[in-house]
């Protein structure tokens, strides 16, 4: 029931969160508990999610007239990752050459935004599968976020921010948990796939989650911000690294 109503909680937060209801029926999978055990939890995840996002999806109905589950900046979000001039970072341009930008009503914006972003998708296959590789990066590749959007409030250039000793620290303090995540991660491959001693789940059932997180934002775009809620998965990778067998 946990899971459900987290996950309902935190897509009124951020919609992309509803991925990780996804999550649980395939960390049940890897677990092996059985075919209509699994499916039974999966389906009591989803309902309670629902059941959450439930209201808020009939605010938007009384409001707009039309459904819309949580957010009518899906479409805008996808497209900012996947048109001709996409970086895999977020890059909404304010000007004529963003199309979404001209266009007045949230709802068409949106609407647009799936339009453009899927034919992208289905006609540029091979640069969209490259742009999954800096979304990746724009992701994980730091973890200064924090420092820069505290400056741009206050009007500080955000490079000069990020070289900051702050920023510094949290950077280094980041890097040492990657590699401890590395670390951690190849002295569990074993544990992987195969359940562990005394009927513990694989490792593949922890890391379903933030992995189902990732993969969202390899198909949208990318931000250091993102990689927070990955932070705990990592962390407990980084702690076996230290201690003794795993």
């Amino acid at each position: 029931m946990g899971a459900g109503l987290m996950a309902g909680g935190a897509a009124l937060v951020a919609p992309v969160m509803l991925v990780t209801v996804l999550a649980a029926w395939v960390a049940d999978a890897f677990r092996r508990i059985g075919f209509l055990r699994i499916l039974g939890r999966g389906v009591l995840v989803a309902a309670l999610a629902l059941a959450v996002v439930a209201p808020w999806t009939y605010r938007n109905w009384r409001a707009f007239g039309e459904f819309v589950p949580i957010s009518t900046n899906g479409g805008v979000n996808l497209w900012i990752g996947n048109n001709p001039n996409a970086t895999g970072a977020y890059n909404y341009p304010t000007s004529r050459i963003n199309p979404l930008f001209m266009t007045e009503g949230e709802l068409e914006r949106d609407r647009l935004g799936r339009e453009f972003s899927w034919y992208f998708i289905k006609n540029e296959r091979e640069q969209f599968v490259l742009l999954a590789l800096p979304k990746f990066v724009y992701t994980y590749g730091a973890d200064i976020s924090a420092f820069q959007y505290e400056a741009a409030a206050g009007g500080v250039d955000s490079a000069v921010s990020a070289r900051r000793f702050p920023a510094r620290l949290s950077q280094s303090y980041y890097a040492l948990l990657c590699v401890g995540f590395v670390l951690g991660l190849i002295k569990m491959r074993r544990r992987l796939l195969r359940p562990g001693d005394e009927g513990r789940a694989p490792l593949a059932a922890l890391l379903s989650w933030p992995a189902a997180l990732t993969l969202v934002y390899l198909i949208f775009f990318g931000g250091g911000r993102f990689h927070f809620p990955m932070v705990p998965f990592m962390a407990i990778l980084a702690a076996v690294a230290l201690a003794g067998d795993g």
